[in-house]
């Protein structure tokens, strides 16, 4: 009966091993399970010989060791099927105690009582740790419904052999049929879990079928890079270089580049076939740190190559017709305002002569007409630029009370010849400065007051202004009523549209585009605007938008009336004058053209701080290694180092402010200049209120210092000395340019760029002298060298230099009428000094140059130059001015004895 029950156990286990090894069934978490069915089917050998044989003692100790064994092995299948790592001291212990126990039972085979013990303490610690790890790994795993059944199934199937097995260490009986049984059903477990498939891993499943259903075409190859197998994606999309993976791998068409990918595996490379494009990822196989081989995955991205040339060709187009559309704007800025500012600035100056009061009135017109125009092209260009996207609002604090006044003065100007009374109105509490886009911000009431005087023929136009102060912003509301021709609900319902103008039916000019500006730029600062009209009653424009609060004065509500703006936009009021002055500051001035340093150096002289100058970008980086300096302004266009160039050099050793001087105010360059670290922008000619704006905002504050009040007599004085101050600049202008004369043919045709520097630096000395013709075709031959246009140069540089030799001509003639017509002020400009005060002028300029005391040196330079000399102190004079200027401290001091 046993005999037939064991040679039954036997057949079972070798038929379920049999399945398993036909089924071509292989996991990692089951690569012990053949192990496993293959000790339970030597158990039933032993067992089945023992009956046929008798041989009991020996078939009993090879029983014995052999349950051992499957206990062992069985730890270790349930630690890899549920994916539970034992740790390596763990596994050592392990392996010594079977080594131990395999020890012991052969060494005691003779003594049986010993061998009974050491087998029984064998058989329940490994069915101990067996039984404890299964349940705890068991318990602990997180699966699904259908996972966690199979699971139990696998536990109970090794936990029948192991409770089996305790049995059998408490009776031997239990050998007899429990153990067989206990294997057997194991066997028929795993058996019903094979048949029905669930002893398969389905993510294992999944991963092993991607590898052929992938659309992605894949190579595989061991470490020497020799081919080994592909997925069907690659032999579809490939053949051709599936065909061509010989044995050897340097004859595979990419073995080159594969090599030089394996030194940085992980990035993508793109590799042409034929005509097409592949993306290419070779990515290491590693086994404990070692790389086994490599799977290599190709990628057809032709159409994607297709189609990213094409977006770069229509990008590139894009770019092209943007930089066209704004060298155009840049053209119609320029070409429409040059003449025009001639056209207005030329008026204003013939308006102030002696002329018949026919004449005033139609020079009244062409100055009228000019602005009327002047603002339409600003209109044009300011929607442009809406249109295209390429209007961003600046961060910049400004003075809105001084803005407001601003505009309320134009709008006086437009209503001069209209019985119109015009009011400002402040009904809140407001800030005098806040930070925003001044320009844009003035833009917006320009354009509603510039609709309102247009409108309106009588009765009165008022500005209210509400103002609310917020966390960090300052809200602005208020709205513009006028009493002129008001207008219909059609006519209300379009007015914040594109192109529509009701110019026509009163007889104005007019695109329609002021208030669709404004209602853009409004939202532009997160406000809003809307209108409201009766007809022939008026029309009322309200509006709102925010700006950024900063730290300021605040003021009271108020009233801005017609006359108090009649008073301030009187032309013949005084000059602009310095706020601060800042004789501790040390300011550099970098530019190439000796008329712009004179120029600069005259309209810079009221503030009153240490000027330095430097003829190029490498001087200047050298003199701001050497010392400190409270400001730096560089002309953008130089000989060798640009403005730009100079800057990201200076920086390197100076935290100065940088203030760029240039006659280019594209929005292209002001960019351009604030990311080179620029802090701001001083446009040629200069303006003395742009350059007080510029000194005083960037200078630091612990430099300034209050001006000294200007009495009469200094008046004179300064009379006398902006008549000498403009000799002098057309005297640099004139030498300077002739200088250049017989340099520009020779730089024309070898140096274009030096050429362009040049023509750059004639065209803003000749507009800050007011040469507005010579400097137009300064421009025009600088535009023909920045597009390396040689035709036009070698067509047009005689005409222009004949016109050049011209002006030279006309400023020497303006500088000898300048300096007779100024003689008898310059007798009169310097007041005599008594014996006392010249001595100790001297001592004191001596102490100076004695002690290196340069502030001590300009000051008195600077007292002695202002008064009447003799004329030996007149004569030393100059050799004192040289000697500073030339760092001579010694000869200075020399000069200063008597």
């Amino acid at each position: 009966m046993g005999l037939v029950f064991h040679l039954i156990c036997l057949f079972f286990t070798l038929f379920v091993l049999q399945s398993y090894v036909s089924s071509g069934f292989h996991a990692r978490e089951h690569r012990l399970l053949p192990l496993v069915l293959g000790l339970i089917a030597l158990n039933s050998f032993y067992r089945i010989t023992y009956y046929v044989t008798g041989e009991a003692k020996t078939l009993r100790i090879l029983t014995d060791l052999l349950a051992i064994h499957m206990l062992y092995l069985m730890i270790h299948y349930v630690g890899d099927f549920m994916k539970f790592q034992l740790k390596l001291r763990t596994e050592v212990i392990l392996f010594c105690s079977l080594v131990l126990f395999n020890s012991m039972l052969i060494i005691r085979a003779a003594q049986r009582e010993t061998y009974q013990d050491a087998f029984r303490i064998a058989l329940l610690c490994y069915t101990g740790i067996l039984l404890g790890l299964a349940t705890y790994v068991r318990v602990k795993s997180e699966v699904s419904v259908w996972e966690g059944h199979v699971n139990d199934m696998l536990y109970l199937g090794m936990a029948l052999p192991g409770v089996a097995m305790l049995f059998r260490a408490v009776t031997p009986k239990a050998e007899e049929f429990l153990v067989p049984g206990a294997f057997e059903i194991s066997c028929l477990i795993v058996f019903y879990l094979m048949m029905t498939g669930r002893l398969s891993n389905v993510t294992n499943i999944i991963r092993e079928n991607f590898y052929n259903i992938s659309d992605i075409p894949t190579f595989l190859f061991d470490n020497r890079m020799r081919y080994r197998d592909v997925n069907a994606s690659a032999r579809r999309w490939f053949p051709e270089i599936v065909g061509e993976l010989t044995d050897d791998p340097q004859e595979y068409p990419f073995y080159t580049k594969m090599m030089r990918w394996s030194k940085d595996p992980d990035q993508d490379y793109v590799v042409q076939w034929k005509e097409s494009y592949c993306r290419c990822q070779l990515h290491p196989v590693c086994s404990e740190n070692v790389v086994r081989g490599y799977i290599l995955t190709l990628l057809d991205i032709t159409q994607q190559k297709k189609e990213t040339v094409l977006m770069e060709d229509l990008k590139k187009k894009a770019e092209e017709q943007s930089f066209l559309k704004s060298r155009f704007l840049a053209s119609v800025s320029h070409d429409l305002r040059s003449p025009l500012h001639a056209i207005i600035g030329g008026s204003d100056i013939l308006k102030r002569q002696n002329l018949p009061d026919e004449s005033k009135n139609i020079l009244e017109y062409i100055r009228v007409a000019g602005n009327n125009l002047l603002e339409q092209v600003d209109t044009i260009l300011a929607y442009s630029k809406l249109e295209a996207g390429m209007l961003t609002l600046k961060d910049k604090t400004y003075n809105f009370y001084e803005m407001i006044e601003e505009q309320a003065r134009l709008c006086l100007l437009n209503i001069r010849e209209k019985d119109i009374v015009f009011t400002v109105r402040f009904l809140d509490r407001f800030p005098e400065q806040v930070s925003g886009d001044y320009l844009r911000v003035a833009q917006i009431f320009q354009n509603i007051l510039s609709n309102a005087c247009k409108f309106t023929e009588q009765g009165t136009i008022t500005l209210s202004l509400h103002c609310k102060m917020e966390e960090g912003q300052v809200w602005f509301d208020g709205c513009v009523e006028d009493t002129g021709v008001g207008m219909t609900k059609e006519k209300l319902a379009q007015v914040f549209a594109e192109y529509v103008s009701f110019s026509e039916d009163m007889g104005v000019e007019g695109f329609g585009l002021g208030l669709s500006i404004v209602r853009q730029l409004v939202e532009m600062m997160h406000g809003w605007v809307r209108a409201e009209s009766d007809p022939g009653k008026g029309t009322r424009v309200s509006f709102g938008f925010y700006q950024k609060q900063v730290p300021t004065e605040i003021s009271e509500p108020g009233n801005i009336g017609q006359e108090i703006l009649k008073e301030q936009s009187d032309p013949q009021v005084e000059e602009i004058q310095p706020n601060w002055v800042y004789p501790r500051a040390r300011v550099l001035l970098v530019d190439d053209m000796e008329a712009n340093r004179v120029i600069f150096q005259e309209l810079a002289a009221p503030w009153k701080f240490i000027l330095d100058l430097a003829v190029s970008g490498e001087e200047a980086v050298q003199m701001v290694k050497e010392r400190e300096y409270q400001m730096i302004i560089l002309d953008q266009m130089m000989p060798g180092m640009s403005g730009f160039e100079t800057a990201d050099q200076i920086q390197r050793y100076s935290h100065a402010p940088l203030v760029l001087m240039t006659a280019d105010i594209s929005d292209e360059v002001r960019s351009r200049s604030i990311r080179h670290g620029f802090t701001d922008f001083m446009p040629k000619p200069i303006r003395l209120q742009r350059m007080r704006q510029v000194l005083e905002t960037g200078i630091p504050v612990r430099y300034r210092e209050l001006p000294n009040p200007v009495d009469a007599s200094k008046k004179a004085k300064a009379t006398g000395q902006r008549n000498a101050a403009n000799i002098r600049t057309l005297e640099s202008y004139w030498k300077e340019v002739e200088s250049l004369l017989p340099k520009l043919p020779e730089f024309a045709q070898r140096d274009l760029h030096m050429f362009q520097t040049k023509v750059h630096g004639i065209k803003g000395i000749s507009r800050q002298i007011g040469k507005e013709e010579i400097a137009q075709q300064a421009e025009i031959m600088e535009m023909a060298a920045k597009t390396e246009n040689r035709a036009f140069i070698n067509r047009n540089l005689h005409t222009f230099l004949e016109q050049l030799q011209g002006t030279v001509k006309e400023v020497k003639q303006e500088t000898k009428d300048s300096q007779e017509s100024g003689h008898i002020l310059r007798q009169e400009k310097f007041p005599m000094m008594d014996g006392e005060q010249r001595r100790l002028c001297w001592k004191r300029l001596k102490y100076g140059f004695d002690t290196y005391d340069i502030a001590q040196i300009e000051e008195n330079i600077k007292i002695l130059s202002e008064h009447e000399l003799p004329p030996e102190e007149k004569e030393r004079l100059p050799v004192v001015r040289e000697a500073y200027e030339n760092l001579d401290y010694e000869i200075g001091s020399k000069a200063c004895m008597f």
